[in-house]
């Protein structure tokens, strides 16, 4: 099984091969061989070690403004659906709010309220 996924900007070939000695998967140049007591599950990158689905379906949200962040109406592991109010920032005397782009679970908030947020500074991440 072959495929391509793009991860920050970066692209990854992957190839996965059963062989004798277990499974092999194959990341651009560099090679991992799993037994099959060690099933892989996982997919290694330089950088990081996530599941496949983990790096399809997470999305950071962005500041899409400098200002202050008001309140933030949702709580870490909180499922939301598309449009759902998630915060709102202070930017010029105007109230802005931030919506979620598709349904999800909150995994990690990274703001609180009160705090200075610069343009495209991470706000939260959905799964």
């Amino acid at each position: 099984m072959e495929f391509e996924i793009e991860f920050n900007g970066k692209k990854f070939k992957i190839k996965i091969i059963k062989t004798a000695e277990g499974t092999k998967i194959k990341i651009n140049e560099k090679e991992f061989i799993f037994t099959e007591k060690e099933k892989p599950n996982k997919i290694f990158t330089p950088q990081f070690l996530i599941s496949k689905k983990e790096i399809l379906e997470k999305e950071k949200i962005l500041a899409p403004i400098p200002g202050e962040l008001g309140e933030v109406f949702v709580k870490e592991g909180e499922k939301i659906k598309k449009g759902q109010k998630l915060l709102t920032i202070f930017a010029m005397k105007t109230e802005n709010e931030i919506l979620a782009p598709r349904e999800g679970i909150v995994e990690k908030i990274f703001v609180k309220k009160g705090e200075k947020v610069q343009k495209d500074q991470e706000l939260l991440e959905i799964k």
